[in-house]
């Protein structure tokens, strides 16, 4: 196997890192939009929920707002997966100016973007509730790249 195959097969491009990161401030606002968002979809969908259950006088009020709490929390998270697979922006990364690239400059798509990114961390994070915090915190390091963006391979990056 040559040189070429391995770099083929793990998907590296011959171009440089970018070095036009997004500062701490811009990556911790565009998150913190992200989270607002999620929560207003969140509470919203439980208002709803409640509200349909008074209205209806079902005795399942905690299912049906459990429910449309999901589904309210749902309607942000995918705007955001398929802006950040299309574009490399989540809703906040966009209104901040800053996103989501490969180390070749393009989008990361939806295997990079959102599975590696997201899911991936989220379930290891259910099972021991710390990775989140650590994710996080590797920021801080001299690349200013999240676990996640090990693992996906990304970088965020400030364009302007």
């Amino acid at each position: 196997m040559t040189d070429d195959d391995i770099k083929a097969l793990h998907d590296f491009e011959d171009t440089a890192v970018p070095t036009d990161l997004a500062s701490l401030s811009q990556r911790w606002l565009a998150g913190a939009i992200d989270y607002a968002l999620f929560g207003a979809g969140l509470f919203a969908g439980a208002a709803l929920g409640m509200g349909l259950a008074r209205l209806s006088g079902s005795s399942a009020v905690t299912l049906m707002t459990l429910g449309t709490a999901m589904l309210g929390a749902l309607i942000p998270s995918v705007i955001s997966w398929v802006l950040i697979t299309r574009d490399g922006q989540s809703l906040g990364k966009r209104w901040v100016g800053i996103r989501i690239v490969t180390r070749g400059g393009q989008p990361p798509g939806f295997l990079r973007g959102v599975v590696l990114r997201n899911w991936v961390l989220q379930l290891v994070d259910r099972a021991c509730g710390f990775l989140f915090f650590i994710d996080h915190a590797a920021i801080l390091l001299r690349e200013r790249r999240a676990i996640h963006d090990y693992i996906a391979g990304t970088w965020v990056i400030d364009p302007n």
